[in-house]
């Protein structure tokens, strides 16, 4: 199948498709979404990190608005780690799920159309209060590359570490330790550069859990970003919002949220934070906001930043991030959607950032013949700034597994978390031109 051109979102890439680490057996597992107007044929190629092998999967055919799933996959040997890019002749976006099979980590994170020379990671941890992340980057240009990597504190304090001669669409996996001098404790942010256009992942360990997330290309950057879901005390959970400031000069940064409940807005109690250049900056469980809070933010800032939002529990934890200003439309993919399908349930959380009330519709598609169902609650409005979420819709069966397309009346961005019998997945749905 040739890669369509244009648009380049054909390509999708997954950095972190590694199975091995910490310590039990991992497995991922790929969902492709045809998100064009006809049936699709799609396929991966896999490529080791430890080698110079390549393997092919099969080929499936996707209707419309349906995703493929690729998991365990057989044309993969036992113990296999590495990277893919997926194919089709139509339109396609892509999520992957990992999880420990010896275990109860797990998490979730989108594939990507597109890379850049540079990319940032917000928060990234050595030993800080048990977390540690791991960094994988990607290289997915046509030529070899040498990743240079530099972590900064919060503190400004910086240290450095580089991997030459990575290969067209081969994976490195970084750790913090790879830096010289990197101290115990240390929190801080990394931004990752090659001489060819690069894609990231990290996956954030700390006891039994795992965040695992994206990192941000070069022009994914912005002065307004959008999160579609905090939470304090809300049954149990909390969310945590760690912004970077990527632009070469210090940023003054303001949170505002909004409750989903009634629209209320609450301005943070950090709400002028100056962050350094290349430095990032938490907000957690913020005093502003009262106990049981569901809702959404919106942060503003002098310079471009980019940002991340852990949610954690007394048991599991996730990840996603947030939304950069010009990537909100009016419509809306969602590769994966479950109803206690092998024990997953997921929920869409969705925002309006427009600047009136909108109108948000969401319709579902089976994987399995491609069926149709529009939402229970289909036409839903939403208030400017103010989110809700979609969860175990009752228009859909028990058992389904499948994908979403959602479309509004004014500019959403959107969010897709997944519960089960282990460690939570949130990645960000899909943004797409009308």
């Amino acid at each position: 199948v040739e890669k369509e051109s244009p648009p380049p979102a054909v390509v999708m890439s997954g950095p972190a498709l590694i199975q091995g680490f910490p310590t039990g057996t991992w497995a991922t597992g790929v969902q492709v979404q045809n998100i064009g107007s006809s049936t699709g044929q799609v396929f991966l190629e896999y490529y080791d990190m430890d080698s110079t092998s390549v393997y092919t999967s099969s080929v499936k055919s996707v209707a419309a608005g349906a995703s493929a799933t690729y998991y365990l996959d057989p044309s993969l040997p036992d113990g296999f780690r590495g990277s893919a890019v997926a194919y089709s002749d139509q339109p396609i976006r892509a999520v992957v799920n990992e999880n420990n099979l010896s275990g109860f980590q797990a998490g979730s994170y989108t594939g990507f159309q597109a890379g850049a020379g540079t990319v940032s990671f917000p928060s990234v941890k050595y030993e800080y209060w048990g977390g540690t992340t791991n960094l994988v980057v990607q290289n997915i240009g046509s030529s070899s590359t040498t990743i240079n990597v530099t972590f900064k504190s919060t503190g400004g304090s910086t240290y450095n570490t580089s991997v030459p001669n990575v290969g067209p669409n081969d994976s490195v996996l970084i750790e913090p330790t790879d830096a010289s001098g990197m101290p115990s404790g240390f929190l801080g942010s990394a931004t990752v550069s090659a001489s060819e256009n690069i894609v990231g992942m990290y996956n954030e360990f700390i006891g039994h859990q795992v965040l695992v997330g994206n990192a941000f290309p070069t022009g994914s950057e912005a002065t307004t970003m959008y999160v579609p879901l905090v939470k304090k005390g809300y049954w149990g959970a909390n969310t945590g919002i760690m912004v970077q400031n990527v632009s070469g000069s210090p940023a003054t940064v303001y949170v505002k949220y909004t409750r989903s409940s009634d629209g209320a807005t609450f301005n943070s109690a950090d709400y002028a934070r100056v962050i350094a250049a290349g430095a990032s900056w938490p907000w957690y469980m913020d005093a502003i906001l009262p106990s049981g809070f569901l809702g959404s933010a919106t942060i503003t800032g002098t310079q471009v930043m980019v940002a991340i939002v852990n949610e954690d529990t007394s048991s599991t934890s996730s990840t996603n991030n947030a939304f950069g200003d010009g990537q909100q439309t009016t419509l809306i993919s969602v590769p994966l959607v479950k109803k206690n399908y092998w024990g997953g349930r997921t929920g869409i959380m969705v925002q309006n950032v427009g600047s009136t009330p909108g109108t948000v519709y969401v319709k579902y598609t089976r994987s399995s013949d491609g069926a149709t169902f529009n939402s229970a609650n289909y036409a839903r409005v939403l208030a400017a700034g103010a989110s809700y979420s979609w969860y175990e819709d009752a228009a859909l069966a028990n058992g389904f597994l499948g994908s979403a397309t959602i479309t509004a009346t004014q500019p959403i961005v959107a969010i897709v978390n997944e519960t089960g019998t282990s460690d939570a997945f949130s990645s960000n749905a899909f943004n797409l031109t009308p």
